[in-house]
């Protein structure tokens, strides 16, 4: 050990808010942890980075095996010293690199701005493009308590298609629920404003906070939003899951991406899972999912590609009508736009994602490369 160096003997690092207080005020968390509710107290630290900053000692997340940001900890909120958390994963990303490649698992709760899913913090944890959150339409005055708490439910679901193999779900039950037990205020930098006056405390008892709409291809949902007002059967076929934990392996580690408030929820079967994991049984779970898609893939690919042979060869209408355009648009040039549309349609969808689903993404995609 270095001087200066914050070293972490213990296998789990909480990323937390700073510590605020006053003389009428004692000190606590800015945002207040509840990670005590599902971890071991002996079993991690929790680590300002904004104190330590101030301490002139360096953080070093790679020094644990499990890294947890825990709820809005990096969503840039210089009063709670998120502000830090968010220029240190921007800045020190080697850090982040090397915790993964040492085996490591990096985990995110939620990071929200006014209530609402903020893009930038998951850009800044997990690297930019990855991932891509709902965007939340929180008045800021609701009339109606629809308009904020259709963003949000007390209980999350399975996502089915890799339920029973994945080694993070196969244990885990159809749905989870939160257990939260009221234990006092959770916004503590402000002793005069009421609690009620802050969004997520109105929805405490939730498991989830938004959720994502998107995301690359590497990245498998687990967790899906059980919403309050479902959505239509339609709606379902063309819209994606709304993910709200995704996994991608990186390196030799693990990446969990979530909108989820896990420790003040109790979930604590979640965590567990989490913490007993084998890294190497993710990987391979994922190299699984990757080859069905290649295969099937594949499949349609040959599929259209033989039944364009057919009817270019063998269609009763093609001397009629389609000659004179396959030879004004040119064959070759058709084919080309036929590949592109193969790949950004079906081979770039993310995990997960149905066809047509994808669709109003992969046809933005198509006309982009055109």
């Amino acid at each position: 050990m270095r001087i200066g160096d914050k070293v972490h003997n213990k296998e789990i690092c909480v990323l937390v808010d700073r510590v605020v207080g006053s003389e009428n005020f004692p000190p606590k968390r800015a945002r207040t942890s509840l990670w005590t509710n599902v971890l071991p107290p002996d079993s991690f630290d929790e680590v300002s980075i904004s104190d330590e900053k101030r301490a002139n000692r360096q953080v070093r997340i790679n020094a644990a095996h499990l890294v947890i940001v825990n709820w809005d900890a990096a969503n840039g909120d210089y009063i709670c010293g998120s502000d830090d958390t968010f220029l240190y994963f921007i800045t020190r990303q080697d850090r982040r690199d090397a915790l993964l490649q040492n085996g490591g698992i990096l985990l995110s709760e939620f990071q929200s701005g006014r209530g609402q899913p903020y893009q930038a913090a998951y850009d800044a944890i997990f690297g930019p493009a990855q991932i891509r959150v709902v965007d939340a339409k929180i008045p800021p005055h609701p009339t109606e308590e629809a308009d904020e708490s259709k963003w949000n439910n007390s209980s999350v679901r399975v996502f089915p298609k890799f339920h029973n193999f994945h080694p993070l779900t196969k244990d885990l039950g159809s749905k989870l629920h939160s257990r939260y037990v009221d234990g006092g205020p959770l916004f503590n930098f402000n002793a005069e404003r009421p609690q009620e006056t802050f969004y997520w405390y109105r929805y405490r008892t939730s498991l989830y906070n938004g959720w994502f709409v998107g995301w690359d291809k590497g990245w498998v949902p687990l967790l899906t939003a059980d919403f309050r007002y479902p959505r239509s059967a339609l709606a379902r076929c063309f819209i994606p899951p709304a993910a709200v934990l995704l996994a991608k392996c990186q390196d030799n580690g693990l990446m969990l991406a979530s909108t989820m408030w896990i420790a003040g929820s109790n979930c604590k079967e979640l965590i567990d899972s989490i913490r007993r994991v084998n890294v190497a049984d993710v990987r391979s779970a994922h190299q699984r999912i990757k080859r069905s898609r290649c295969f099937w893939d594949s499949v349609l690919f040959l599929v259209f590609a033989l039944t364009f042979y057919c009817f270019y060869h063998w269609s009763p209408w093609y001397p009629m009508k389609l000659q004179h355009i396959l030879e004004d648009a040119g064959f070759t040039w058709i084919g080309i736009v036929s590949f592109l549309g193969w790949w950004h349609l079906i081979w770039r969808r993310p995990y997960g994602v149905g066809v047509a689903q994808h669709a109003r993404q992969g046809l933005g995609a198509l006309r982009d490369s055109i």
